[in-house]
């Protein structure tokens, strides 16, 4: 059983791969005249334009209309996702860890506690970027 669930996973793996390889390929593409046109009207210069480009200007777009969610991807795409309660008790655990291993060399029970606290809050709120 475990060897066909492996040799499953390793099939979606490689759809997923060559999808995402696929996708990569048609970005790069320029777009159509008309797609064209439109990014030139926003200021573009003709060595810029793709559909990686007129992906981001549609997105925009979408964004000064009132679109929230095209806002938030372009927020989480650009790396300015607010910061958690989550994110800032990691800091305030590493932030601890490092004074305490500085001062004895070896963390504490309690930093211990508060490690596993953590992880368990990460088990239950899942990774907030979507990875592990």
């Amino acid at each position: 059983m475990g060897r066909k669930g492996g040799a499953a996973s390793q099939k979606v793996q490689k759809k997923k791969k060559k999808l995402k390889q696929c996708l990569a390929a048609i970005l790069e593409l320029e777009p159509s005249e008309r797609n064209k046109e439109k990014l030139i009207d926003m200021g573009l210069e003709d060595d810029e334009l793709s559909n990686q480009m007129l992906l981001a200007a549609t997105m925009f777009n979408k964004a000064t209309r009132g679109d929230v969610r095209a806002a938030e991807f372009i927020r989480d795409l650009t790396g300015q996702q607010p910061v958690t309660s989550l994110d800032r008790a990691r800091t305030k655990l590493m932030n601890a860890q490092a004074e305490q291993i500085k001062r004895q060399g070896d963390p504490s029970k309690e930093i211990t506690k508060l490690d596993l606290l953590l992880k368990a809050m990460d088990a239950v709120a899942g990774d907030d970027s979507g990875t592990n």
